[in-house]
């Protein structure tokens, strides 16, 4: 199962769905500035704290997953979507001076 623009799609529909983003993506980026790391890095966290205040409880019980197995991946995720976790992933990526401005070519 895909989620992608609040809709569930079917996992063969994989590469349809990442064809479509990556279009989407595109657009985004040709309409204007692209968000900084820590823009992305402060929706991350809010989107990990909002998770976790039970926000989408009544989605991810819709699924029918184990409740076990569903919280100890809310866990995780949420944990990946950190502010520390992330900021170590983009500086492991983009070098310490991530925040500085680049240009896309």
């Amino acid at each position: 199962m895909i989620l992608a623009n609040g809709i569930r799609y079917p996992s063969e529909k994989q590469n349809e769905v990442l064809d479509d983003l990556t279009a989407e993506l595109d657009a985004t980026l040709a309409a204007g500035t692209p968000p900084t790391p820590e823009t992305v890095i402060a929706a991350c966290e809010a989107l990990a704290a909002k998770a976790m205040t039970g926000m989408f409880d009544a989605e991810l019980a819709g699924l029918g997953l184990d409740a076990a197995l569903l919280e100890q991946q809310m866990n995780e995720v949420v944990a990946l979507m950190s502010r520390e976790s992330l900021t170590a992933k983009v500086r492991e990526e983009l070098g310490e001076d991530f925040a500085s401005p680049r240009t896309l070519t």
